[in-house]
């Protein structure tokens, strides 16, 4: 009868951990860019239906919405528009009318949530006329950021910056997302 040597089993055994380790370092990596990359997918997916209905709400409303949850909460005329100022009747008339403008994302006073950050729901104040549009989302990984304005303009178009502009240290930023260019609206319009 043959004795089998009990020395060579641990080596085995170590052999086999050893290369499922090996798999696993190369695999999770791989793993773990799909799942960022589908966060950012879903986030400029999120950004995209906003602009869609940020649209229509200027069709309609004739307005700019001073808040995101305007776009699914109906408007009052004590309500600010992006310029600050009230909605007159004519404005909560139309609304009421062709309104939600955003219907599968409840958008309330806290903002919006995206897979990479909250949406603020208070829209930067802008003057009457041919100012940009924005949109913010505080507190960003930087990482997901630079992904996302990559993933936006290819690395060269301006509908994504960050506040402040360079990120020197990884921590934190506001994504700042153009929805409209100011000048594609007329002028002294909120």
């Amino acid at each position: 009868m043959r004795r089998v040597r009990s020395g060579y089993i641990l080596v085995y055994v170590l052999l086999t951990v050893a290369i499922m380790a090996a798999l696993a370092t190369a695999l999770v990596p791989t793993m773990a860019g799909k799942s960022d990359s589908a966060r950012i997918a879903t986030t400029a997916a999120t950004m995209q239906n906003l602009v869609l209905s940020v649209d229509s709400f200027l069709l309609h409303v004739k307005k700019l919405p001073g808040n995101v949850s305007q776009l699914s909460a109906a408007i009052a005329r004590t309500d600010k528009n992006s310029c600050q100022t009230a909605y007159a009747n004519a404005d909560v008339t139309n609304w009421l009318t062709y309104g939600p403008y955003l219907n599968n994302v409840f958008a309330d006073s806290n903002g919006l949530n995206t897979p990479i950050g909250r949406l603020r729901d208070s829209i930067p104040k802008r003057a009457a006329g041919k100012n940009d549009f924005y949109i913010d989302i505080p507190g960003v990984d930087v990482n997901d950021a630079v992904k996302f304005k990559f993933y936006i303009d290819a690395g060269t178009g301006d509908t994504v910056s960050t506040i402040p502009a360079v990120v020197t240290r990884t921590d934190t930023t506001t994504i700042r997302f153009r929805v409209i260019k100011g000048s594609t609206l007329g002028n002294g319009q909120c």
